[in-house]
């Protein structure tokens, strides 16, 4: 079948994750780094994060195609 799909789905992330997820960016890991310096940005993050758990939102797009021969 083909077609296109959009869904969201939520995840529950712990500050450490986030952080991780953050960086891992490279626009988003120049921001940061911009703004709070590259010497111990890694701390500098999850102290603003804080220790608790946070909740994101994600949008999923899906397309599938059909191979005719």
């Amino acid at each position: 079948q083909e077609g296109r799909w959009q869904d969201q789905i939520t995840i529950d992330i712990s500050s450490a994750d986030l952080a991780h997820l953050l960086l891992s960016v490279k626009e988003t890991y120049e921001a940061l780094a911009k703004k709070y310096g590259e010497s111990q940005l890694w701390q500098t993050i999850t102290q603003q994060l804080g220790q608790k758990a946070r909740t994101i939102i994600a949008k999923t797009y899906a397309t599938v195609y059909r191979i005719r021969k």
